[in-house]
């Protein structure tokens, strides 16, 4: 008896081999079921707009139950813009229907003979207004067998509570979750006690210790910079030099030199709006900084945009930050200030920066660039004889929209002038 349980043994070993190499086979892929191909539009803009301001903390901290209504189109932009800024090798979207969510997922896997993604399909069903049962699963060209998922349910969710659990923290402020016609609409309730509680756990989850300790690092050297020079307007090279050089230093000691541009960028144009950097980060009273004018080719503004278009593009990426930049000025146009193409030309010079300065092969160029420059034209370039304080009236009848050809021959011009840059070359 005991023999032939030791051969159906080990004729089980190889057979249980095989099926779980067949499963592994079958679940990796060559083709991605979802790629980053999200594209930021001045629409796109008024909508993440309208979700920040319906939730500003003001309201939120009422007390009252907030409604969050989104639409499909909308959950799978901030999914895009959640996958871009801290999940870059996934990729996600969603598609709605009465009552449930078809999430699909791809991951992108390391160089490996199998394939190259991890197709992930799986269908939520709402019940009780609040919470999901997974309905349908299927990983690669795996479907999970219905009759297995009751058990796997409990398994993911204690998986997500090991390595989530600050997120079930979030979830009991919401008091009801509705999907209907292609709609979800999120109730809940935060008050103004709870509100800090949820604030400092959004920083835990989305700063990490080696995040906070290089926003500490150039704040402090913010700090020092602006005791020294005062509170006289300055040109924006007598701070990025200085920064930048701290982020050159830093990266020869073995630092990313990615990571320390986007840190010295970001924090510049917290600085250049009047924001202490480490308010973003720290749970204390952080000292507002004393009010420092950057300027750029003389002005406030231009500085103002070039600094915040590099720092949204390090924190998305050139479509979101060029789209938003579009979108300030075509609102201006329309009762602000009027269209600028200068000021236009500081988003794109801003852009260019962040892209360089990104840059595997370029980020420590870039440095050294910006630590050595002379001129504010080695980052801006000529502005002359190009149009602002345009009315939307009169954009209208001169350039129609963002896409007629007489638009995009100014924009070229501008890209003609950026393109002399020497820290962008």
């Amino acid at each position: 008896m005991l023999k032939k349980l030791f051969y159906l043994i080990l004729l089980l070993i190889p057979i249980s081999l095989i099926a779980a190499l067949t499963v592994l086979y079958l679940s990796i892929e060559d083709k991605a079921m979802v790629r980053s191909n999200q594209h930021m539009t001045e629409v796109n803009v008024e909508r993440i707009k309208r979700i920040i301001q319906s939730n500003k903390p003001a309201a939120v901290m009422s007390g009252k139950k907030i409604k969050l209504t989104l639409s499909n189109e909308e959950v799978n932009e901030i999914l895009a813009l959640v996958s871009n800024e801290y999940l870059p090798k996934i990729n996600a979207v969603s598609e709605f229907s009465n009552n449930r969510i078809k999430l699909k997922l791809t991951y992108n896997l390391p160089d490996n003979p199998a394939g190259k993604f991890l197709n992930i399909s799986v269908r939520l069903k709402l019940y009780y207004g609040k919470y999901f049962t997974i309905e349908a699963l299927k990983i690669g060209r795996v479907a999970v067998p219905e009759m297995l998922l009751p058990y796997l349910q409990p398994m993911i969710k204690d998986f997500v509570k090991k390595y989530y659990g600050g997120y079930f923290v979030l979830w009991k402020h919401i008091k009801r979750i509705d999907i209907y016609n292609s709609v979800l609409t999120i109730n809940y309730k935060i008050t103004r006690n709870n509100f800090e509680t949820v604030r400092r756990l959004a920083k835990q989850i989305l700063v990490s210790d080696e995040m906070h300790e290089r926003i500490k690092a150039y704040a402090t050297e913010l700090d020092r910079l602006s005791a020294e020079l005062g509170a006289k307007p300055q040109s924006i090279m007598n701070y990025m030099r200085p920064v930048f050089k701290l982020a050159e230093r830093r990266s020869l000691a073995g630092g990313s030199a990615i990571e320390e541009n986007r840190v010295a960028i970001l924090t510049l144009a917290a600085f250049s709006i009047g924001k202490n950097p480490l308010s973003y980060v720290s749970d204390t009273e952080i000292k507002k900084p004393e009010r420092v004018v950057l300027t750029l080719k003389g002005r406030e503004d231009l500085a103002k945009h070039y600094l915040l278009s590099a720092a949204i593009n390090a924190l998305l990426d050139t479509k979101w930050s060029a789209a938003i930049g579009l979108s300030k000025e075509l609102k201006d146009a329309d009762g602000g200030s009027g269209f600028s193409f200068v000021d236009l030309m500081a988003d794109m010079a801003g852009n260019k920066l962040a892209n360089v300065m990104q840059s595997e092969r370029r980020a420590g160029i870039v440095q050294a660039r910006v630590v050595k420059m002379m001129s504010e034209d080695e980052i801006m370039g000529d502005i002359e004889q190009l149009q602002e304080g345009l009315s939307a009236a009169e954009f209208r009848v001169e350039y129609g929209n963002s896409g007629s050809e007489e638009y995009v021959t100014v924009v070229r011009e501008i890209n003609r002038r950026l393109r002399s840059c020497v820290v962008y070359q």
